[in-house]
């Protein structure tokens, strides 16, 4: 498998960087398994990545620079609030959240 992967790699672009970074991103892929992260949120990013930046390049040349467009919409308010929240609350639910006591032997 990795000897087709290779050369079909190799033949697209006939560049053996093409081959080492097909070698890196496995490598990566091979980390994140071993790491327990999840790749679908990964791949998703690659692929909508792009797509948000140029969205939000243009929604800051409408705005004339100003970023204050993402708070005073309500809608785009919500939105970035629930993608904080996504991103601290579980932090913040640890850290709160009441740890069990260690049960003492009778």
């Amino acid at each position: 498998m990795l000897v087709l992967a290779s050369i079909g790699a190799y033949s697209l672009n006939r560049s053996l960087v093409d081959v080492g970074l097909m070698y890196a991103v496995g490598a990566i892929g091979l980390g994140m398994r071993v790491l327990d992260i999840p790749l679908v949120p990964a791949v998703l990013g690659l692929v909508l990545g792009p797509m948000a930046e140029q969205q939000f390049r243009r929604a800051v040349a409408i705005s004339d620079g100003s970023l204050s467009v993402f708070v005073t919409r309500p809608i785009s308010a919500v939105l970035l609030a629930t993608a904080v929240f996504m991103f601290i609350g579980p932090w913040l639910l640890r850290r709160w959240s009441p740890r069990p006591r260690a049960v003492a032997d009778e």
